[in-house]
Parts: structure tokens; C-alpha cells; sequence
């Protein structure tokens, strides 16, 4: 953001997704605020979301540092350094570092990328990305991990390649797209 944003403050309320380039400005310094959540930078590259339906708040850290608290003061001063990631769910907060800043923000420049993820971490991004209801219907599944990027791929597409990377059959029955494993030949319900 240009240094000259706010003429007293630089403060803004998220809902959704949003990645930040903040100009340094010791005398204002940037806040957003994210279901209770506050990050707070001073020069830094950084992209918060926040969702809506979970009440969920991740904020990576692609340069610089921001220092993180929330309205219940269960975080209060945490700070996060380039590479770094938080999650908040219900009230519990996750901070992983050292984690791939740069792949995590991918969708700011339009790619989508998953580097091992789970079947479970890439089922909300199928949601976000296409408003996709996917399921499973083996819990086992869910702990299948895999690699990909895609970049002007439709859903038919991205949901074709999982099913051949994770070895299981997409099973749409109107709005609901279930993953199925395929064994031995067979497809497994």
C-alpha cells in the first residue's frame, strides 16, 4: 500500500482474502482486523484471510515482520517473520515457520498451488476456488497428500488430475462431488 494511505491511520476490516504491500510509515501503522484477529505491519509483505463460514484466520508472511494479537488477548505481541504462517480456529492459534511463503500467496498472481497437501487441506480450497462441495467417502482418504499447480484449470480439470494423482473416482451426485478410492480395478463406495 503507498505510504500516503489514511491520513492518521491505516486500519481496514477483512473478510475474505486480501495480500498486503505496506509502504513503512513509523507515525501510522497499518492494522487489519480479521474475526477478532489483528496483524499488525510496518513495512512488510503479507496476505490475510478470513472465513466467513469457519471463522478461520490465516495470515502468511512473505517479507518483513507482523506482529499479531487478538480481541481475547489469548495472542498478544506474537510476532511473525517472513516465512512464518498462523492459523486461528476457534479461539486456538497455529503458528508454523519456515513454511513456503511465496507458494502459500501463489493465488495473488492467479496460480493454485498445492505442495503435499492433504486431501483435507485442499477440500476447503476446491470450495473457495470453485464452490465446490466435495467429500470423501473413506475417512482414509483425507490423509492422501499431493502436489499440483494449476493456473487457468476449471474444476472438471483439477478434479480429473486428483483423481488420478490420489487413485480414486469423483462421484458427483447433484451438488456433491464425492472422492472415492479406487481398489484394485474397482471403485470402492
Amino acid at each position: 500500500m503507498p505510504a500516503d494511505y489514511g491520513e492518521t491511520r491505516r486500519e481496514l476490516t477483512l473478510v475474505g482474502r486480501a495480500h498486503f504491500r505496506v509502504a513503512h510509515d513509523a507515525a501510522r501503522v497499518f492494522h487489519v482486523h480479521a474475526h477478532g484477529v489483528i496483524a499488525e505491519a510496518r513495512g512488510t509483505q503479507f496476505s490475510v484471510a478470513s472465513d466467513e463460514r469457519s471463522s478461520s484466520v490465516e495470515i502468511v508472511v512473505n517479507e518483513g515482520r507482523v506482529s499479531v494479537a487478538n480481541e481475547r488477548d489469548s495472542l498478544h505481541g506474537v510476532l511473525l517473520q517472513a516465512g512464518d504462517r498462523l492459523v486461528q480456529r476457534e479461539g486456538a492459534a497455529l503458528i508454523t515457520r519456515g513454511v513456503p511463503a511465496a507458494q502459500l500467496v501463489a493465488w495473488t498472481t492467479g496460480a493454485r498451488l498445492i505442495d503435499r497437501g492433504t486431501v483435507r487441506d485442499v477440500i476447503p480450497l476446491l470450495a473457495r476456488w470453485y464452490g465446490l462441495d466435495v467429500r470423501v467417502a473413506d475417512d482414509r482418504v483425507l490423509d492422501r497428500r499431493l502436489s499440483a499447480e494449476w493456473t487457468t484449470a476449471t474444476a472438471a480439470t483439477v478434479l480429473a488430475e486428483m483423481a488420478q494423482l490420489l487413485q480414486v473416482s469423483v462421484v458427483q451426485r447433484g451438488e456433491v462431488i464425492t472422492l472415492v478410492p479406487v481398489i484394485a480395478g474397482s471403485v470402492r463406495e
